[in-house]
């Protein structure tokens, strides 16, 4: 199965990744870590992209690192396969 959306946060524990999150802004290796739950992925147009060009460039710097910039293609990837886990208080 494939998504087209904002991107995936791979490192989500849900989602099968380490639950380790980078705090700089710099692109993984191509060989990121690829988990059972998401095996691959691209980002086709950069994480400055804006279509109308108002709120960033309108013009697209794809590159090889798929990570969500706005948490929208990782609840979508959440919906369709990401590890249901019991909350307890």
């Amino acid at each position: 199965m494939g998504i087209i959306d904002t991107g995936v946060d791979y490192l989500h524990k849900d989602l099968g990744g380490s639950g380790q999150y980078r705090s700089d802004d710099t692109y993984v290796n191509p060989n990121w870590p690829r988990t059972a739950k998401v095996v691959g992925g691209y980002d086709f147009v950069g994480d400055d992209y804006d279509a109308s060009g108002s709120q960033g460039s309108a013009t697209p710097q794809p590159d090889p690192d798929p990570q969500d910039c706005s948490g929208h293609g990782t609840h979508v990837a959440g919906t369709l396969a990401a590890t249901a886990r019991r909350w307890t208080t």
